[in-house]
């Protein structure tokens, strides 16, 4: 089996460069601790402000605007879920205009910077509106205004950060976010909690409401204009030259924006992290009402602060110890872990509302938090296609990354909602943080396909996505399996494939014992093909669907690989005589099967023909890679070889006129 070499990509002038190898703009110069901290300051602040405002104060200040007599109804939940929404929403269209703007500008202060002070700006305007207003049109504004100021500096300031990390230190400088998005966030929800921790489920407590907020969004912009003030004066950035400049944007043209989609680490990363994000903001937009509805906690603005700070701790000790020693090892397995500590901490709050439990089990969802907020990051870096585009790159995965943080508060509120109708507002929370673990659990799962290239390589993954190396995670987790056995997760694999026999009524070939073909007659539903020796399947025509008996298959493989194609071309030999009878199906016009090992067929005269991309595709692949995983003699030590691993399944075709040319020997059919 044949293997792949480094993958390459153009440079601007034609150079060759080995993947992940960023030529222009490419810091050179190694990060001192100093200017790591103050590279990675504004990260403090951003998640000062973002920590606790919709896990704890902007719920608290809902109620002044939607009090029905107790907090955590369906209706202020309503109003929290449109809020998240118009968040997020907000950042999905602005991060990534003003990533690529923010690419092209010109200027002595550089490229990210004005950015950064102008999202400042908007951000204390908004802050004001949200803090002084008692009116609903007012609040919502302000807090519009807050998400885009957000939006326009975190744009550019992820921009700011791939111009200045060398890729020998990206797991470091994801340590340092990390560790000062953890810092935030603790003093975030530590000034929630001193100023709003005495807010109980009762109105009495209106006027403590009003001026806690106060004194927490004065603390906010106190905190942006220091960490603005930081990133501006203390980060240097070169100013970009005229020649460096990528090239004018045509916004009405739709590739430069989907051409990051093309690579399918990128790909892989985002559907990864945009499960996760949907189960974490379905986990943190409502826990708040969570411990006042279904915990019936009294004081549930506290008890949520200090189950957030318990896990903050424990993100400490994960998030830059991780960070760093992912520059030294692979970081899709740590994040993959992680992800797994969060969703298992997360099923507690869903099976009990017991805070002596839930309490411990926090300090192991911050483990996974710290760890996944750590090394995310860097590995986003290592996906991006192009350094000359990262402003615009960045902010288009971290804005289409937050899709999923419009569909939660959505479709949480909706469910709590519909529970209410019933009578079952507690238990509308609970099924809330079901569906936040199950997508975590996704999200772990889809990270593992990422090709991630050995831990000495600079570039450290293929974008092209067509590395072919070490077995991802997700196969390793049945390690074991081969030789017909199945182990872990894929011992569910042949009782699917028993299932499918059955429901499809595979029969054998007439006219062979212990055929290693089945088939089934079936009208094909597919576009029309054209066969080589001009046969054309039209969609309603029958065809005969191959199917192999893997078990017999993996038997006699262990005598020699040869010997399955001589087999192979002995039973067609059989299907040529039966074609060439009275019990061939009638109208049956080609032979056609769907096989990972279309090399294979094409040996036996079958015409390869690649499937139509969708689900249904991507299914099948994961399907017949397991099998392969069970039935191979080496089993998991298969699926890392040659062309094989990540391939997506061909369909194969003969028509039933080339069969009886290449196979045909006697004019009789068996009985």
């Amino acid at each position: 089996m044949d293997g792949f070499g480094e993958p390459v990509s153009a440079a601007a002038d034609g150079t060759q460069l080995a993947a992940g190898e960023w030529r222009e703009g490419a810091p050179a110069d190694r990060l001192t601790i100093r200017q790591q901290l103050t590279l990675s300051f504004l990260w403090l602040s951003l998640n000062f402000q973002s920590g606790a405002m919709l896990a704890v104060v902007i719920p608290a200040q809902v109620l002044l605007f939607t009090w029905a007599g107790e907090a955590g109804s369906a209706r202020q939940a309503w109003l929290l879920g449109v809020m998240a929404t118009v968040g997020a929403a907000t950042a999905t269209v602005i991060q990534p205009v003003v990533g690529a703007i923010s690419d092209r500008t010109l200027g002595a202060a550089g490229r990210r910077r004005p950015y950064i002070a102008a999202g400042t700006v908007v951000l204390i305007a908004g802050l004001a509106v949200v803090a002084y207003t008692d009116q609903l049109v007012l609040f919502l504004l302000g807090f519009a205004l807050v998400q885009i100021g957000t939006s326009v500096s975190t744009a550019a300031y992820e921009g700011l950060l791939p111009d200045r990390v060398p890729s020998d230190q990206r797991g470091a400088a994801s340590g340092y976010m990390g560790l000062m998005s953890i810092v935030g966030t603790i003093a975030s929800l530590a000034i929630a909690t001193a100023v709003l921790g005495s807010v109980a489920d009762t109105s009495a407590s209106f006027p403590d409401i009003r001026h806690g907020v106060q004194i927490y969004y004065a603390f906010t912009a106190i905190i942006m204009l220091v960490g603005a003030l930081v990133t501006i004066v203390g980060v240097r950035e070169a100013p970009l030259t005229a020649a460096e400049r990528p090239g004018r944007i045509d916004w009405k043209r739709l590739d430069q924006w989907i051409e990051p989609w093309r690579h399918a680490n990128f790909r892989w990363l985002f559907f990864s992290r945009a499960t996760v994000l949907l189960g974490l903001t379905l986990f943190m937009t409502f826990i708040e009402y969570y411990f006042a509805r279904a915990a019936h906690v009294t004081h549930f603005i506290q008890t949520t602060a200090i189950v957030a700070i318990l896990a903050l701790f424990g993100a400490v000790f994960s998030a830059l110890g991780l960070g760093i020693f992912s520059d030294r090892s692979r970081r899709v397995p740590i994040v993959f872990f992680a992800t797994a500590c969060m969703a298992l901490a997360s099923l507690a709050f869903v099976l009990s509302s017991d805070l002596t439990l839930l309490m411990p089990l926090g300090v192991l969802f911050g483990l996974g938090y710290g760890a996944y907020t750590s090394v995310d990051w860097a590995l986003a870096v290592d996906v991006l296609p192009s350094q000359r585009d990262a402003g615009k790159d960045m902010g288009l995965w971290n804005s289409v990354s937050t899709l999923p943080t419009i569909i939660a508060p959505v479709a949480g509120s909706a469910v709590i909602g519909i529970a209410a109708h019933y009578g079952r507002e507690d238990l509308g929370y609970r099924l809330v943080f079901a569906l936040a673990v199950v997508c975590m659990v996704v999200g772990a799962v889809l990270v593992t396909y990422i090709q991630e290239a050995p831990a000495d390589n600079a570039g450290r993954l293929h974008r092209d996505g067509k590395k072919r190396g070490p077995v991802p995670l997700l196969w390793r987790l049945a390690a074991g399996s081969g030789d017909g056995h199945a182990r872990g997760f894929l011992l569910f694999w042949p009782v699917w494939e028993a299932i499918t026999r059955r429901v499809w009524r595979l029969r054998p070939v007439p006219g062979i014992d212990q055929s290693l073909f089945s088939y089934r007659v079936r009208r094909y539903r597919g576009s029309p093909v054209l066969l080589p020796d001009g046969t054309e399947v039209r969609r309603g025509d029958p065809i005969v669907e191959l199917h192999l008996d893997n078990r017999a298959v993996a038997r006699v493989l262990e005598q020699d690989r040869w010997t399955i194609l001589r087999v192979l071309r002995g039973e067609l030999g059989v299907m040529a005589a039966w074609a060439a009878g009275p019990y061939w199906p009638a109208g049956a016009k080609a032979l056609y099967g769907v096989t990972l090992l279309a090399r294979g067929g094409a040996w036996l005269g079958f015409m390869r023909r690649d499937r139509p991309a969708g689900l249904h595709t991507v299914l099948d692949r994961f399907f017949m890679t397991g099998l392969m995983a069970v039935y191979s003699h080496r089993g998991l030590e298969r699926l890392g070889e040659g062309r094989l691993y990540g391939s997506y399944p061909e369909e194969i075709w003969m028509s039933h006129t080339d069969l009886l040319r290449r196979y045909g020997r006697t004019p009789e059919a068996p009985e």
